[in-house]
């Protein structure tokens, strides 16, 4: 019984920013609307619409992380620094690729990113993204439900609604300025993680090759699993900025973003489930 009631007690507490966020974008989208206009909203919905796809570069170095320290509990300050080694190579890697393409062919995110400003945010939002990824792990491997909470609310919600909220005080504020804050909030977040981390001293130097192992496993089928989650969610989304214009995105966006924060009960209580199933010798 006790340990069901902490069970439940986690998976409240993880579920938490996704309530707040509910109650935020409440206010915040009409007054995105009403202030900046439906075009604004729908440039700015389809900027981190398209950071989703930073969860499939991650290509399951989280998870994997969650599960190698539900494994070997005892090296998981081990596992947190292989974790981080391959997710800085793997941040390099992808914003390598995604700068060359735009040097070959400077049109081909043209109907994403209005300016090089707003690509700049991009890239480094995607490499904050694939680093929040992989921290979050170690919290979750480490059962820090409580701050990993804290950091999921600013990390998603708060970098979200905030640019919005703020143009109660700077209605002359462009989409380059909103998105902006929402890069700046991004980094706070990922910095403070690390920082967090390394001050509690999870993370310890070493040349281990179990989560190496563990990915060989499993990170095709993570990897694929998020594929088929981004194209299921986000490519319709795409479809309409493309043919349809941003104004028809903000639309057509709204109500899915609010109907999907209902799946914050179950993304709660799945995080502690894989942190737990992934121990042995446990019930």
């Amino acid at each position: 019984m006790i340990k069901n009631n902490k069970l439940i007690l986690n998976g409240i507490i993880l579920s938490l920013p996704g309530l707040l966020s509910i109650i935020i974008s409440l206010m915040a989208i009409p007054i995105h609307l009403s202030v900046a206009g439906a075009e604004n909203y729908g440039n700015y919905i389809i900027f981190h619409l398209i950071l989703t796809i930073s969860v499939m570069f991650n290509i399951g170095i989280g998870k994997s992380m969650v599960i190698s320290i539900g494994n070997f509990p005892q090296k998981n300050k081990i596992i947190a620094y292989q974790g981080l080694k391959y997710t800085l190579l793997i941040s390099l890697l992808i914003s390598s690729i995604f700068i060359l393409l735009d040097l070959v062919n400077g049109t081909l995110f043209e109907y994403f990113f209005t300016s090089n400003e707003i690509f700049s945010y991009f890239i480094i939002c995607i490499i904050s993204t694939i680093f929040y990824v992989s921290l979050e792990a170690i919290l979750q491997g480490n059962e820090k439900y409580k701050l990993l909470s804290l950091y999921n609310f600013l990390f998603f919600s708060l970098s979200l609604s905030l640019p919005s909220l703020s143009l109660l005080y700077n209605s002359e504020a462009t989409l380059d300025n909103l998105l902006l804050i929402s890069t700046y909030l991004k980094i706070f977040t990922v910095t403070a993680m690390l920082i967090l981390i390394i001050f509690n001293n999870l993370i310890k130097l070493s040349n281990s090759d179990i989560l190496i192992n563990n990915l060989k496993k499993n990170s095709k089928w993570l990897t694929l699993n998020n594929i088929l989650v981004q194209f299921y969610d986000i490519f319709d989304k795409y479809l309409v900025k493309i043919f349809l214009g941003p104004i028809a995105l903000a639309t057509y966006s709204i109500p899915q973003q609010l109907t999907g924060k209902l799946s914050i009960f179950s993304k709660g209580f799945s995080a502690i489930l894989l942190t737990l199933l992934s121990k042995k010798k446990k019930k």
